[in-house]
């Protein structure tokens, strides 16, 4: 008799355990979308002098896909800018606009919590104050962040990405490295 309950109550504790792990990443399972804010550091080591931290902005949506019990992997698109970076003693400041990132998220759920890294794709308009004609940059981006649920429905983020991209003016085939570093917070709204 005592058997019984001992193996009843060990099953439904492996139960609710199970469950409880499922719903972690299942929680995080679903559409979203967000906006950002965050610290932009651009390197051209081309320059003589690197330029200084900005602020960036974006906005986000993605997908996400719950892999087992706390495992997810999704999708996100991203459209953003940067304000004003001086490059001082010189004149010449540097700005980017309509920056595009496609990446995928694939992270570790646990609670509330989602630990993720990101690989993906990103190009943007770069603006050079003092040079004739427009640039472009492309390359490869890499990233880790931590993501918490506030709500049923609504979490913030914390990210920091890489993004090592080739910088060239347009119409012309040479390119130069272009890094951006990039530190930011978010929060997002899933559906």
């Amino acid at each position: 008799m005592t058997r019984l309950p001992r193996t009843l109550a060990a099953a439904l504790i492996a139960g609710a355990t199970a469950t409880s792990a499922h719903a972690d990443a299942a929680l995080w399972q679903g559409f979203y979308g967000g906006l950002s804010v965050g610290a932009v550091n651009p390197t051209v080591p081309a320059a003589t002098v690197d330029p200084e931290i900005a602020p960036g902005y974006a906005i986000f949506a993605g997908y996400n896909h719950a892999l087992g019990p706390n495992w997810v992997l999704g999708g996100e698109l991203s459209y953003g800018m940067s304000g004003t970076h001086s490059m001082a003693p010189s004149p010449t400041t540097i700005t980017m606009e309509n920056t595009l990132t496609a990446s995928i998220r694939g992270g570790y759920a646990f609670g509330n919590s989602l630990v993720y890294a990101r690989l993906g794709y990103q190009t943007t308009d770069v603006e050079v104050s003092t040079s004739i004609g427009d640039f472009e940059a492309e390359g490869m981006v890499y990233g880790l962040g931590f993501e918490q649920m506030l709500a049923e429905n609504l979490s913030a983020r914390i990210e920091y990405t890489h993004a090592d991209m080739d910088l060239r003016r347009i119409g012309f085939p040479n390119t130069t490295n272009f890094d951006t570093d990039t530190i930011s917070v978010g929060i997002a709204f899933h559906f």
